[in-house]
């Protein structure tokens, strides 16, 4: 599983824009990319920055998210809204309450301690 994080920043009048299509491309996101297992967008409290969180099953369904037609259209019009961004990071699953990732978790490990 692939997990990835977006981060961007838009300029203060495109925020309602901006919002308007993250929701609309979310939505899209949700009814065709079966293999996209996890697609949640934020917005943090400065107003103007935002952020997506993505987990997709597998490579094959990172790169139908990636060559849709909704995704091109989102770009598109968040591209110009910009101010900084967007930045990809990948991100390594750690702990979750969804599912068995976080069964395997110890608590102890970032301090090297066992119980």
């Amino acid at each position: 599983m692939t997990h990835i994080m977006a981060r961007y920043r838009v300029k203060r009048g495109k925020v309602d824009e901006t919002r308007r299509a993250v929701a609309d491309f979310v939505q899209s996101v949700g009814r065709k990319e079966a293999g996209t297992l996890l697609y949640e967008a934020y917005q943090e409290e400065d107003g103007v920055t935002f952020v997506h969180l993505m987990a997709f099953r597998d490579d094959k369904a990172q790169e139908e998210h990636r060559r849709s037609a909704y995704l091109r259209k989102f770009v598109q019009m968040l591209f110009p809204c910009c101010d900084e961004g967007p930045v990809f990071t990948d991100l390594r699953l750690l702990a979750s309450t969804r599912g068995p990732a976080s069964s395997r978790c110890d608590p102890n490990v970032r301090t090297g301690e066992r119980a």
